[in-house]
């Protein structure tokens, strides 16, 4: 192993991004195997299992190898762990795979993975005040350690359920820890290592996170609003979230236009192009659960309303920037661990050569095409057959980007 890469926690990335690969694939299949079943309750058992296959096998094993690569950079220190980052991603890869297996095939095991899960966000909300620690406290920080604070709120939430104990109704429960997991974990962490990276990625130089830190504090105090409304199910809280929510999202793509204004490079990159309209998803997610709240006739029942507002903010919002983030992060970390294995860098490519560029692209004009027809899908069926295979285009495309830069890395190494 290169011991620069070592240093970089490149192996910890890639590592965690090959299971997120994986977590792709089997939410591809899980949408094309589930295809009819996207017009019943989103809390049915076979959507509710394709949710945590996205959220806790896909983004989540994403999220936490770009946390031990890049936030000892956003905190100017060091990683506090490497030997716990390691048992946290193990355990949660462990814990997740096993969950979601449970809610396919049986219920029993469930209390046991989950508690692996809980087990591994404790590990990892110690390894960043450790992390953290080692370097200065920023506003990034800040956002990120209250985003692993609703994520362990969130698998409190989700361990009751998964051992039949229900505190509150059960749909209001479900709603509460979904957007607790929206908006507290995936949005806030999004933001706050976003507004690091954005303008590193860009070259936008002297920005000021004014913005970025309002709809951070906005995404940390909305799903307090948010409780309220799973207590006493009136539609004034949720009203008063969901403005609370919109103010968050205009906050921070307010902090985005001013990067591509102070850009340095001319052309948007296909990759950041896919970031940047990520913000998009959760504008038509909160106007689904707007009407949710609202009688509109049998053609747009509450249920299928609140589906399509998952479905926007998830594979939708999250998996847009997900994407976009990952065309920008894995080229720029392999660049960097392959620096120590020749002489000044010479004979190294450049980032964005190390990739496979014209898959971005593609992407770019294909995954937002499956969110928008999987949407339509719900309430529509021929939609949904347009969106399964789109989102089946995007990911096998997907696995050969990953694969094809894997290989690239592996053989440089070897030279």
């Amino acid at each position: 192993m290169i011991p620069q890469a070592r240093a970089n926690h490149y192996d910890l990335l890639l590592s965690n991004f090959a299971i997120s690969l994986l977590g792709w694939a089997g939410t591809a299949y899980g949408i094309f195997h589930f295809r009819d079943s996207f017009q019943i309750h989103f809390y049915h058992y076979s959507t509710i299992a394709l949710l945590h296959t996205f959220t806790l096998l896909t983004i989540s094993p994403a999220i936490l190898g770009v946390l031990y690569q890049l936030l000892p950079v956003v905190v100017e220190g060091k990683l506090g762990s490497r030997s716990l980052a390691w048992f946290t991603s193990m355990t949660w890869w462990t814990g997740a795979t096993g969950f979601v297996i449970c809610r396919l095939l049986g219920p029993h095991l469930m209390p046991a993975f989950a508690g692996l899960l809980f087990l591994a966000i404790l590990s990892l909300i110690l390894q960043l005040l450790w992390t953290i620690g080692k370097g200065h406290w920023s506003n990034s920080a800040w956002q990120v350690l209250a985003a692993s604070g609703w994520l362990l709120l969130m698998s409190v939430s989700g361990a009751f359920m998964a051992s039949g104990i229900y505190p509150l109704p059960a749909l209001e429960l479900i709603q509460w820890h979904a957007w607790t997991g929206v908006l507290g974990w995936f949005s806030l962490i999004i933001v706050g290592l976003a507004t690091r990276l954005v303008p590193m990625f860009m070259l936008s130089h002297g920005m000021e996170e004014r913005w970025a830190i309002y709809a951070g504090s906005i995404l940390v105090v909305t799903p307090v609003i948010l409780l309220p409304d799973a207590l006493i199910e009136g539609k004034g809280f949720a009203i008063a979230g969901m403005l609370f929510v919109i103010s968050g999202y205009f906050s921070y793509s307010i902090y985005l236009i001013q990067c591509i204004r102070k850009r340095m490079r001319r052309r948007l990159e296909a990759a950041m192009v896919l970031f940047l309209i990520s913000f998009l998803f959760p504008l038509l997610a909160l106007i689904c659960v707007w009407g949710s709240l609202y009688d509109l006739g049998p053609a747009f029942p509450s249920h299928r309303m609140t589906h399509a507002a998952m479905i926007l903010i998830l594979p939708g919002f999250v998996g847009s920037a997900t994407l976009g983030m990952s065309f920008k992060i894995l080229p720029f970390m392999s660049w960097m661990a392959l620096q120590p294995g020749s002489k000044e860098g010479r004979g190294v490519p450049l980032p964005q050569d190390i990739g496979i560029r014209w898959i971005p692209s593609i992407i770019l004009c294909l995954y937002p095409v499956s969110v928008m027809a999987l949407t339509v899908g719900i309430f529509l069926h021929c939609g949904t057959l347009i969106g399964v295979f789109a989102i089946l285009g995007s990911v096998s495309l997907y696995v050969v980007y990953f694969l094809h830069l894997l290989i690239f890395v592996l053989r440089r190494r070897a030279i």
